[in-house]
């Protein structure tokens, strides 16, 4: 059974869908919402994981994802979870990695069906040349994200053989 929970940390409101062993997905609200009793010691994990990382005192989660989604879309989040902190890498990148190199559009469609938000980092991909193209957050929220991991250093990219 999956229980949805509303939750409030540093980076502010999420909802995070979870049964009693893995998260099924995490969605940064636009809006302040009623939050839930937490109940679930893993959903209170998760807030506190998603609380340090938006406190800069974290890089990445160590939290059991269920993902439900196509085999492309998994090979796709599985891949972008080894994007490391403050780097990016291109859609042709992940595309060419995953042995789909003619498939770069599905893989910007399977970052927009990412039930996983920040913590499957999809903010990390951009376009072939480095620039900012979609996310389900908007641009600006995607440039935050990379500025915060990043400060206001370049972003580096990253190369396939990194993977």
């Amino acid at each position: 059974m999956i229980t949805t929970f509303i939750c409030k940390n540093t980076g502010g409101f999420f909802r995070i869908n979870a049964t009693e062993k893995a998260l099924c997905s995490v969605e940064r609200l636009q809006q302040p919402m009623p939050l839930s009793p937490c109940l679930s010691l893993l959903v209170k994990e998760a807030n506190e994981q998603l609380d340090a990382y938006f406190k800069g005192e974290r890089t990445s989660f160590t939290l059991p994802l269920e993902f439900r989604g196509t085999p492309f879309q998994i090979a796709v989040w599985e891949h972008i979870l080894a994007i490391p902190y403050g780097e990016t890498c291109s859609y042709t990148d992940i595309a060419q990695a995953i042995g789909r190199p003619a498939a770069v559009r599905a893989v910007g469609a399977a970052c927009r069906a990412n039930p996983f938000l920040v913590i499957v980092p999809c903010h990390r991909v951009v376009g072939k040349k480095g620039n900012m193209t979609g996310y389900v957050n908007g641009i600006s929220e995607k440039m935050r994200l990379l500025q915060f991991e990043k400060g206001n250093k370049n972003i580096r990219k990253c190369h396939n053989d990194s993977f």
